[in-house]
């Protein structure tokens, strides 16, 4: 990784800050002696800040260092970088199971360095996903990041607007994008119930049919009120055929709507589950579809009923949510980062690319 970059994820703030210094000063300077910065976990940062702050106060620290200069809000979780970690496809990105440290030495650091993978993980090609994870460094360290790449002289005098960039085209990064199990499920399930015997529908259209037959021979008294026999049979078999298909709709919409009310508490519990799994693995919008889509294939009816006579309907959701998404993750490729001269080849495109957007 860059000299002038550097990740630090622990599981507390006071142990991010731990790793920043040494005896109460700056552990990592650049070559010049000026601070480096440090990422740290977005859940973990403001924790950071305070633990920082209050050092300054009791004089364990430098009272000339600036935690808001060093530490760096990162853009993803301890848990989230952790669990990301634990799966072994980022080829140097490491747990260290002792003190639950999470480091990779890598030029993007670590959002970047995720961001790219999601990227690939979601179907981008290498140089689109490089783009993200650099846009997403820049959005981390912003100028600084765009410094220790020590690109062609002639970006220098434009480096605090190149910085821009990160929020230029923050749009295009990785956000968690729930995908959660929609109301067409209940329609599934109605159509597996009334459809699962071929005649039922018949059945139940002819029942229609002939309750339309009848209402019309009441209201013309058998024909007599049309005195033409011909007109007669065309509103009997018109009456009929509305009928069949009034019935057929009205009996799925009230088995829709029973099914809905009865299974709702159930689904709601399945999205929550989703959402959960969703935000802790940082699953792309293409693995959230495919993981609803195998959940609501097939016996679906048969899985909701199985899970409604449950003791704890909470763990048996859990081991199916968690069967599909351990199947999506342990699928994922395994992900080599770019070297630093892909990375500078990269920026210095995206440059050209955003010159006129940055007001150079």
């Amino acid at each position: 990784m860059s000299k002038l970059l550097k990740s630090k994820y622990n599981n507390s703030g006071d142990r991010c800050v731990d790793a920043c210094l040494s005896y109460g000063e700056l552990r990592y300077l650049d070559h010049e002696g000026q601070p480096i910065n440090i990422e740290v976990p977005e859940d973990k940062y403001e924790e950071a800040i305070i633990d920082f702050t209050e050092r300054k106060k009791e004089g364990l620290v430098s009272s000339s260092i600036d935690p808001i200069k060093v530490l760096k809000k990162g853009s993803f979780t301890y848990n989230q970088v952790k669990n990301i970690a634990n799966l072994n496809k980022i080829k140097g990105l490491r747990v260290f199971e002792i003190d639950g440290s999470i480091e990779l030495e890598h030029t993007l650091g670590l959002s970047g360095s995720i961001e790219y993978a999601l990227a690939i993980w979601n179907g981008d090609s290498k140089e689109v996903a490089l783009e993200k994870a650099i846009i997403r460094a820049i959005k981390i360290h912003g100028v600084n990041f765009v410094k220790s790449l020590k690109l062609d002289e002639k970006y220098e005098s434009i480096y605090d607007k190149v910085a821009k960039l990160g929020s230029i085209a923050e749009n295009q990064l990785y956000t968690i994008k729930y995908c959660k199990i929609q109301d067409e499920i209940y329609s599934n399930i109605v159509d597996m119930r009334i459809n699962l015997k071929r005649g039922s529908d018949i059945a139940i259209g002819s029942i229609g049919s002939l309750i339309g037959f009848i209402l019309v021979q009441l209201f013309t008294n058998f024909g007599k009120l049309l005195n033409n026999i011909f007109i007669h049979v065309g509103i009997s078999i018109f009456i009929m055929i509305l009928f069949y298909i009034i019935s057929i709709k009205l009996v799925k919409a009230i088995s829709y709507n029973y099914i809905k009310n009865t299974n709702g508490s159930i689904i709601d519990m399945f999205n929550d589950e989703l959402e959960y799994y969703s935000y802790n693995n940082l699953l792309t919008e293409d693995e959230n579809n495919i993981i609803v889509e195998n959940i609501t294939k097939g016996e679906i009816s048969k899985l909701i009923v199985e899970i409604k006579g449950s003791v704890n309907k909470k763990i048996s959701i859990n081991k199916v949510i968690s069967k599909e998404t351990e199947f999506i993750l342990e699928s994922r490729r395994n992900i080599f980062l770019p070297n630093d001269n892909e990375i500078k080849e990269i920026t210095e495109s995206l440059i050209k690319k955003y010159f006129n957007k940055v007001n150079v």
